[in-house]
């Protein structure tokens, strides 16, 4: 069972044309496309998302139908990215609109960062931004100007780190 993104601008409907169900895909004010499905397949639409699963598991044509259909509908998933801020007075927040990330970042001055508008479901929990895009590489570009805003310290770890990422502290001075 695989499930797809279909969006807003695309048209799904399931029709029986002579005797075969088939599945038409229509695009902004583009003609429709009709893809004949195979009696294997399952077809269920929910809400945004198209989920296509298969009868009999030996049968090969779900592989087949599923590029094509992914080929067909722009296929976007959802990605998600986590950055956290580590530092004593490093502080992340909303601006009074909802639209700005407030960044204290231990400069004289706060720094202030408009949520562009592929960018959603940003959540700030304590010293941990989460943030969503349909645009992996949009989404990298945005995190790494954050991270430019206080790249981490090689010394003491303080900054900007992707989740899950560890960095290698230097050794201190020895007296």
């Amino acid at each position: 069972m695989k499930s797809l993104y279909v969006g807003e601008i695309t048209k799904i409907f399931l029709a029986v044309i002579n005797k075969q169900q088939s599945l038409v895909v229509k695009k902004n004010l583009e003609k429709a496309v009709y893809i004949n499905v195979p009696k294997d397949l399952r077809l269920k639409k929910e809400k945004n998302f198209l989920i296509v699963s298969n009868k009999n598991k030996k049968l090969t044509s779900f592989p087949l139908f599923f590029f094509k259909l992914s080929k067909l509908i722009v296929v976007r998933s959802i990605i998600k990215k986590k950055l956290i801020l580590k530092g004593v007075g490093y502080r992340i927040s909303f601006s009074d609109n909802l639209k700005d990330i407030v960044f204290k970042l231990g400069y004289s001055h706060l720094i202030v960062l408009p949520i562009p508008t592929q960018i959603f479901n940003v959540s700030i929990i304590k010293n941990l931004i989460s943030m969503q895009s349909y645009d992996i590489t949009f989404l990298g570009n945005f995190l790494a100007k954050i991270v430019s805003l206080r790249s981490p310290d090689p010394y003491k770890g303080k900054g900007f780190l992707r989740k899950n990422e560890k960095i290698v502290l230097k050794q201190l001075k020895k007296k």
